[in-house]
C-alpha cells in the first residue's frame, strides 16, 4: 500500500488539558487559541496564518478545520475532536441514549488498552483510509430515537437550535448551490439517517471543494443571524449546522458515486490528561494530595486554609487533589483560596482511569471508590519519589515540611499507629484480634496505622507493586475487609512502614466507642496517644463521628469552625449543618415511632444521643398527663416505646463493658 501523508486535525479545548492520541496521523490543535491564557502548552494553535480563531463559540470545532485547510498541505485531510475519535473496529455496538454520545462507541480512558481494542493504530486506520474519497462516520438510526427525519430532531432541541436559523441555511443552499437542493431535501426532511459531530476524512481535492462550499454557506448565514440574546449553546448554531451540512455533503457524495468508506466514532468519557502529573515547582517541592468526592470539597477547603497558614516562603507547597466528580464551582472555589501565593499550587486531576477495569459492583454502596483510589497514588504519580497524603477533615497546626521532609529510606510509607485499632484488638471488639492476626496476616497485629496522614515512598511503593497486582489485590480483598482501604493499605505496608509521632494524626474523642477503645489500651500505647493530643502542633484528625460540621459542640470542633468561618464554602457548610440536624431529629424520632428499624438500629440511636432520648421520655411523661383523646393515646404509645428503647439500651451497655 502507497504511503499517503494523512493529517487528521483533532480540535482541543483551551480549557481542557486532555489527552493526546499516540498516532502520527493525528494532529492536536488548539481551537481559539486566540483566547488562550495557559503557558507551556505545546499544541499548535488555530491562531496562526489565514484563521478564524475568534470566532470559537459560534464555530467551535470549525475555527481548526478552517485553519487545516488554509494552513496545512496533505493528501487525505480530516477533523475530530479531543473526545471524539474515528475506529476501525465496526463490531461494537454504539450507544443511542446519551445525546453527547449518540450513535458513537464508548470508552472511559483514551489509553493504550482503548487503542488496542478500537483499532486506533496507523496501520489499522490506513487501510480504512487510502482507496477511498471520504470517510464519514457511520450513521446514527434517528427512528431509534422515535424521530423521523434530521429536520425533526433539530426541531425536538430549541435550546439548542432556532429554526429559523436552520430555514436560512437551506434559504442559502438552495440559492447558491440549486444543484443541491434535492439532497437537501432528501437529507433534511426524509431520510432517518444522520451524521452528527463534523468528523470525517477527505481526499485533498475534495476536501478542499467542501470546505469552500461549507464556509461560503456558514459566512453567508453569519451575516443574517443576530446571537446577541442567544444562550451559550444557542451560540453554537453555526457548528450545529455545519453538522447537517456534512451529512448532505457524504450524501451528495454518493450520488455522485464516490467511494466512501463508514466507520464508528470513538466517545472518551475521560479524555483529562491525568497519565503524566509533574512537579508544579522545580525546587523545594512539598507535595500534598488527597482524594474525595465533591461533598468533601467544602470540608478539604478548612484543611487547607490551615495548611497555607503555616507554609513556608522558603518552600513550594504542591496540593493535588484527585476526584473524579469535583464541580467546576467547587474547584473555583478552592482555587480562590490560594489565589495571589505564588509558593502554592493547587490542581485537580480526574483518577478514574487508575482502577479501569474493575467492576463497579465490588465498591461499598456508601463508600465509592473514590476511597480506593488512595492504593494506586504513587502511580497516579509516576514522576514524584514523595508525597504525602491527607484525608479531607484534617486541621493542619504545623508547617507540612516538617512531616513531608522524613527520610523514608527503606520504608515504603510512614504513618501513625491507630489509637482505635488497638482497642479494638485488645477486647472492644472481640473478634478482631483473629480477622487481624488470620485474615489481614500482620506481622505484629498492633503496628497498624490509621491512613488519614500517609507519608508515601512512590518509587520503592511502585516498585514493589505493579498497578496491575495492586487492582487485582483489590478486587480480591474489598468484599472481605472490614475497614475499607485503610486494611489493604496496612496489608501491602505491613513490615515496610515508618511509624510517626502521634502528632501528626491526632484523633478526636467524640463518642463513646472511643472512649472505650482508650481504656483498653496498654499504658505506653495512650500515653504514645496522649503526647500528640496534648500537642498544639501536627495534625488535628476529626476521624469520628460526629463530625465538627454536623456537632459544633464536639471535641476539638471550636478549631475545626475557626478555619471554617474563613472558608469560601462557609455558606454550604452552614446549610449543611442545619440540614444535617433536620436530618438527625427526623431519625431519632423514626427510632421511637417507627417499626421499619430492627432493634439494632434503634439501640444505636439510643446510645449515641442517650440525652436526647431521656429528654423525650420526660417530654412524653407530661404530654400523656396534658391532653386528652388520640393525642393522649400516642403520647401514651411514643413514652412506652422510648422508655423501652432507654432500658435495653442501659442492659446492652452494661453487657459491652463485661466483654
Amino acid at each position: 500500500m502507497k504511503n499517503k501523508d494523512i493529517k487528521i486535525f483533532v480540535s482541543h479545548r483551551i480549557d481542557v488539558e486532555a489527552e493526546e492520541l499516540k498516532n502520527n496521523f493525528f494532529i492536536p490543535v488548539k481551537c481559539g487559541a486566540v483566547f488562550d491564557k495557559r503557558k507551556n502548552i505545546d499544541i499548535q494553535g488555530d491562531n496562526t496564518g489565514d484563521n478564524i480563531s475568534e470566532k470559537r463559540m459560534s464555530f467551535c470545532e470549525l475555527t481548526v478545520l478552517y485553519w487545516a485547510w488554509k494552513n496545512q498541505k496533505a493528501d487525505y485531510y480530516g477533523l475530530c475532536h479531543y473526545r471524539r475519535y474515528f475506529s476501525t473496529q465496526k463490531k461494537f455496538e454504539t450507544v443511542i441514549n446519551i445525546s453527547h454520545a449518540a450513535g458513537c462507541l464508548i470508552t472511559q480512558f483514551l489509553d493504550d488498552d482503548a487503542i488496542k481494542k478500537y483499532g486506533l493504530s496507523e496501520d489499522e486506520l490506513q487501510k480504512e483510509i487510502i482507496g477511498y474519497d471520504a470517510v464519514f462516520i457511520r450513521p446514527l438510526d434517528l427512528s431509534l430515537l422515535s424521530f423521523k427525519s434530521n429536520y425533526e430532531a433539530m426541531s425536538f432541541y430549541p435550546d439548542w437550535h432556532f429554526m429559523k436559523d436552520v430555514d436560512k441555511a437551506i434559504e442559502i443552499i438552495q440559492k447558491k448551490y440549486p444543484q443541491m437542493s434535492e439532497v437537501v431535501q432528501k437529507y433534511m426532511y426524509e431520510t432517518i439517517y444522520s451524521r452528527l459531530y463534523n468528523c470525517f476524512i477527505m481526499k485533498d481535492t475534495i476536501f478542499n471543494e467542501f470546505c469552500s462550499w461549507l464556509f461560503d454557506i456558514l459566512f453567508e448565514l453569519e451575516k443574517t443571524i443576530d446571537m446577541s440574546s442567544y444562550n451559550t449553546q444557542q451560540t453554537r448554531a453555526l457548528a450545529g449546522i455545519a453538522e447537517r451540512l456534512v451529512g448532505i455533503w457524504a450524501m451528495w457524495m454518493a450520488e455522485q458515486n464516490y467511494k466512501i468508506n463508514e466507520l464508528p466514532l470513538l466517545f472518551v468519557e475521560h479524555p483529562e490528561k491525568i497519565h503524566n502529573i509533574k512537579p508544579a515547582f522545580k525546587s523545594n517541592n512539598i507535595v500534598i494530595a488527597s482524594n474525595f468526592n465533591n461533598n468533601y470539597a467544602s470540608i478539604f477547603s478548612t484543611f487547607l486554609l490551615s495548611a497555607i497558614e503555616k507554609c513556608s516562603p522558603n518552600y513550594n507547597y504542591d496540593f493535588i487533589i484527585f476526584s473524579k466528580d469535583i464541580s467546576e464551582i467547587s474547584k473555583q472555589l478552592l482555587l480562590k483560596i490560594i489565589k495571589g501565593k505564588s509558593n502554592i499550587s493547587l490542581r485537580f486531576y480526574n483518577p478514574a482511569w487508575s482502577l479501569a477495569g474493575i467492576t463497579k459492583k465490588i465498591f461499598h454502596s456508601v463508600y465509592s471508590e473514590d476511597l480506593y483510589y488512595r492504593l494506586v497514588i504513587p502511580h497516579m504519580l509516576e514522576n514524584f519519589n514523595k508525597v504525602l497524603v491527607v484525608d479531607a477533615d484534617m486541621i493542619c497546626r504545623e508547617d507540612l515540611k516538617e512531616l513531608y521532609n522524613t527520610d523514608l529510606t527503606g520504608y515504603l510509607a510512614a504513618g501513625v499507629k491507630d489509637i482505635v485499632h488497638e482497642g479494638m484488638i485488645c477486647g472492644v471488639l472481640p473478634h478482631k484480634l483473629d480477622y487481624v492476626i488470620n485474615y489481614m496476616k500482620l506481622k505484629n497485629p498492633h503496628d497498624y496505622i490509621n491512613t488519614g496522614t500517609l507519608l508515601f515512598n512512590c518509587k520503592s511503593y511502585r516498585e514493589k507493586y505493579s498497578l496491575d497486582y495492586l487492582k487485582l489485590f483489590l478486587e480480591k480483598h474489598i468484599s472481605k475487609v472490614e475497614v475499607y482501604e485503610q486494611d489493604m493499605l496496612n496489608m501491602l505496608l505491613d513490615g515496610n512502614i515508618k511509624f510517626l509521632d502521634s502528632k501528626w494524626n491526632s484523633y478526636t474523642i467524640t463518642n463513646d466507642f472511643i472512649k472505650e477503645c482508650l481504656n483498653k489500651v496498654p499504658y505506653l500505647s495512650v500515653k504514645f496517644w496522649c503526647e500528640g493530643r496534648n500537642s498544639s502542633k501536627g495534625i488535628i484528625h476529626y476521624a469520628n463521628s460526629p463530625k465538627p460540621w454536623k456537632a459544633p459542640q464536639s471535641d476539638c470542633a471550636d478549631i475545626w469552625w475557626q478555619y471554617a468561618r474563613k472558608s469560601p464554602f462557609y455558606e454550604e457548610i452552614l446549610l449543611r449543618l442545619v440540614q444535617a440536624n433536620q436530618l438527625a431529629d427526623n431519625q431519632r424520632e423514626n427510632i421511637i415511632t417507627n417499626s421499619d428499624y430492627n432493634r439494632d438500629q434503634k439501640l444505636k440511636y439510643v446510645l449515641m444521643h442517650p440525652l436526647y432520648f431521656l429528654l423525650k421520655k420526660f417530654k412524653y411523661k407530661i404530654k400523656k398527663n396534658l391532653v386528652i383523646g388520640e393525642r393522649k393515646s400516642k403520647a401514651k404509645q411514643k413514652y412506652k416505646n422510648v422508655k423501652a428503647l432507654l432500658k435495653d439500651a442501659k442492659k446492652l451497655k452494661k453487657n459491652l463493658k463485661k466483654i
